[in-house]
């Protein structure tokens, strides 16, 4: 432990929801933000990430509305979350874009691209 120790990753599986109307103007700029929360080394975390779409064609056929339909029903759904931690204490954390995609069987969510991410001790949603 100390100055020179390096940091060690920890993947995760965490409760996530999408709460479309935290941020309405969101949806209309074609970006999705998801929260995962739950217990990672013995504290209670929130992590939030923002995603826009890579594939503006997804916007224009139909597909972001479909993504974000699914995303409306989230029960019992789950994404991995990889938490970056040094001397035991989270230093970051990243929702997988993946485990999205794999939690619907859609590969359109590897289309997203990661605008900004954040962990913390208190929700950024109001649903949690």
């Amino acid at each position: 432990m100390g100055l020179f120790s390096k940091p060690e990753y920890i993947e995760v599986e965490m409760d996530f929801i999408y709460d479309i109307y935290t941020h309405p103007e969101e949806f209309d700029n074609g970006i999705i933000s998801i929260e995962a929360y739950g217990n990672i080394l013995d504290t209670y975390k929130y992590v939030t990430s923002s995603y826009s779409l890579k594939d503006m064609s997804l916007y224009d056929n139909g597909g972001y509305e479909e993504m974000t339909g699914l995303l409306r029903n989230t029960a019992g759904k789950k994404v991995r979350v990889r938490f970056k931690t040094k001397d035991g204490k989270i230093k970051d954390a990243k929702i997988l874009i993946e485990s999205l995609a794999d939690a619907y069987n859609d590969e359109r969510f590897l289309k997203l691209e990661l605008l900004g991410w954040g962990v913390g001790d208190k929700s950024f949603s109001s649903q949690v």
